[in-house]
């Protein structure tokens, strides 16, 4: 296991895919700042229906270390949407450009979807970008990918 620099989150290989987890649970950062996202409040997640067992303390853990390493949790959370698209399944331009925004590369976007992306693919999406750029950006948004 290894301990990061915020107290109460750890990362350990082999657990969570590695990802930055509240120590003691299988509760990723990146989870938990999804989850809030898509509008659960602290005091949601603290609570009987979802994690009886977290602890305000580490909440605020979770919390620091996203303040601390946003690229890292948000490509963590891009990774997640990515990985929602099926084989054959074309994800859309907004999906595509938010990884590439994120500074993730190119080749390592292509690879993250069950199919992998091809050249027209990641082409049509800049596409779409240069057409409306603003319409595109708003989309990203929306999909609670980039905070």
């Amino acid at each position: 296991m290894d301990t990061t620099d915020v107290p109460g989150i750890v990362k350990t290989p082999g657990v969570c895919s590695g990802r930055a987890r509240i120590d003691g649970t299988r509760l990723a950062v990146d989870f938990l700042v999804r989850s809030r996202r898509l509008g659960n409040t602290d005091a949601d997640l603290l609570s009987d229906r979802c994690y009886p067992y977290l602890t305000r303390e580490q909440l605020s853990a979770c919390w620091e270390y996203f303040r601390r390493h946003p690229n890292e949790i948000e490509r963590e959370i891009w990774l997640a949407r990515a990985a929602e698209y099926g084989p054959g399944d074309t994800p859309p331009p907004a999906v595509i450009l938010a990884g590439l925004k994120l500074g993730i590369a190119e080749d390592e976007v292509r690879q993250a979807f069950d199919t992998p992306l091809t050249d027209d693919q990641l082409g049509d999406a800049w596409v779409v970008y240069r057409a409306n750029p603003r319409d595109v950006d708003q989309s990203i948004a929306a999909l609670a990918i980039v905070g």
